[in-house]
């Protein structure tokens, strides 16, 4: 935690002082070919989950790229018990995977917008439910995605972006649980289901990487 604090205040730094060191950022872009880069720091689930690399093809108006990562993430709940002065844990696992397809149109030297396409996937492995239940849960989203930033790229290849606003609207969303131990009941089955359907989207992702 303390580790991504400390990037986190770095890439902000950065931010800030990045127009000062990236001027002519259109240019910049316009004079490479492809780059490659990471979504490294963000208030995203999705983001944060599966760590995506991005590829993209630079150019001074319109930017295209593609981004992707797969990721699996333990889930520590725990709870303390008042009787013997204990605390006991739980371990759940998710595995999430983004794939993506993004344009991104630039009105002036940094300031941009984003336009794409999203394919998200969460796999729940033994998630707990109500009456001793669990599940194997798989759920997959699409959605069109939207976001504004800003972005800047330096004489010497390298860039960064910060998408201040990403939101989306949902095109689809396919979900199946398998009962993997217990008696499945009509309140498990509500109970696991509850919190799968939802708009993938953030704020503050940064983006670091190299161009050429």
């Amino acid at each position: 935690m303390k580790l991504l604090k400390k990037i986190g205040i770095s890439l902000a730094l950065c931010a800030c002082t990045a127009p000062l060191y990236a001027a002519d950022s259109a240019s910049n872009r316009s004079s490479q070919f492809i780059r490659f880069g990471t979504k490294a720091i963000a208030i995203h689930r999705m983001y944060l989950w599966s760590s995506p690399m991005e590829v993209e093809f630079p150019g001074k108006n319109i930017t295209i790229g593609v981004a992707g990562g797969s990721k699996t993430n333990k889930i520590t709940s725990s709870n303390y018990s008042y009787s013997t002065g204990e605390w006991s844990y739980t371990y759940e696992y998710v595995t999430a995977s983004t794939s993506e397809v993004n344009i991104r149109y630039y009105p002036g030297n940094s300031f941009n917008w984003l336009l794409g396409y999203g394919k998200y996937k969460r796999d729940y492995k033994d998630w707990e439910s109500l009456n001793d239940t669990t599940y194997d849960v798989k759920v997959e989203t699409t959605q069109v995605n939207f976001g504004l930033g800003n972005e800047w790229t330096f004489d010497f290849g390298m860039y960064i972006g910060g998408d201040w606003l990403m939101t989306g609207g949902n095109l689809s969303e396919s979900y199946t649980a398998t009962l993997v131990s217990g008696t499945e009941t009509t309140s498990s089955k509500t109970y696991i289901e509850k919190d799968t359907k939802w708009v993938v989207g953030g704020a503050a992702v940064f983006r670091i990487g190299f161009g050429f």
